[in-house]
């Protein structure tokens, strides 16, 4: 992630005059973000940089013509909802910055992003999910060896957690509580959307703590982080895994499942889990609480091949035998 230094040179800034708090503005808005969204603004910013360096205008502070012209460059070369949160990204620069107008917000470039929406269609591109059916394939197909098995207990908890994989990175040891029956719940202590750190409680199946137990054990873990890289010697590592390695070992089952690869993204088994539960019928505020989902949008969005399955029109058909 770029610093705000940085951020402020990449653009050329006009030097920041007695009263602007730019530096100090960034630095704030990083300590209250998470890693991921301070990772993935600083490409966008980095990409718009690079943009007005190459047509050589000021990108901050922008004129409108100057972001309608970066959005109508974008158009057929990114969705609608990218582009969206491309054109969010300069409107929060501009808003740290202090820039006496946000472009973001000229009638100039709202009905640019209006004509491209409607040009383009809105209409996001929805990946295939890992269930509980296909996850059992890349399980059968896991080595039996210690990543093999860091894998098992990773994917299984991933499915039920139906957590991201931020989340299952940040797994402790400490975290893992087991139920007399053999299932069990793990703590969830930040997400996405629990920046301030309350925590979830989220469930465990018997099979997912039984795969958890078998990690660990072969791993010697105690305490500590859960889920630890593996070299190819099978040496464990005393750090976290990276939310990139958790998202190859995701990468790897859906493959091992699979699993189209152009179905693929790194919620695949929030998504499998989400379509189990509707095709099992369990009721939407459940699948809301299960997956920390606030609106009932994205889990209508995941499940709507499920529903149509259950659709008055699909009823009709079984019933007209056809």
């Amino acid at each position: 992630m770029q610093s705000a230094l940085a951020v402020q040179q990449s653009f050329s800034i006009i030097p920041v005059t007695e009263g602007n708090e730019f530096a100090a503005n960034m630095s704030a808005w990083l300590k209250s973000s998470s890693q991921n969204t301070a990772n993935k603004y600083g490409k966008l910013w980095a990409a718009y940089a690079d943009w007005c360096g190459l047509h050589r205008v000021v990108g901050l502070p922008a004129t409108p013509d100057t972001v309608a012209a970066y959005l109508e460059s974008l158009a057929g070369e990114y969705s609608t909802a990218t582009i969206k949160l491309k054109l969010t990204a300069i409107s929060t620069l501009h808003k740290l910055a202090e820039a006496p107008v946000n472009p973001a917000l000229h009638p100039r470039v709202t009905m640019t992003m209006k004509g491209i929406a409607r040009n383009q269609g809105t209409r996001q591109h929805q990946a295939g999910g890992l269930g509980w059916a296909q996850l059992r394939l890349a399980l059968a197909a896991l080595p039996d060896t210690p990543k093999g098995k860091r894998d098992a207990a990773l994917l299984l908890v991933g499915l039920d957690s139906m957590a991201r994989r931020s989340e299952l990175a940040a797994l402790q040891v400490g975290d893992i509580q087991q139920s007399i029956d053999g299932a069990g719940s793990i703590l969830i202590r930040k997400s996405k959307t629990d920046q301030t750190g309350d925590g979830a409680i989220k469930y465990l199946s018997a099979t997912a703590m039984q795969a958890v137990a078998d990690w660990l054990a072969v791993a010697d873990i105690e305490s500590g982080p859960i889920f630890r890289g593996v070299d190819k010697h099978g040496n464990v590592a005393n750090n976290q895994l990276s939310d990139m390695g958790v998202y190859r070992a995701i990468k790897k089952a859906a493959a091992l499942a699979g699993v189209d690869p152009a179905m693929f993204s790194g919620h695949i088994l929030r998504v499998g889990a989400a379509q189990d539960m509707a095709t099992a019928n369990v009721e939407l505020p459940s699948i809301m609480q299960a997956g920390g989902w606030k609106s009932a949008a994205m889990v209508a969005r995941y499940t709507e091949r499920m529903n149509a399955n259950r659709s008055g029109a699909a009823k009709l058909a079984a019933i007209q035998g056809r």
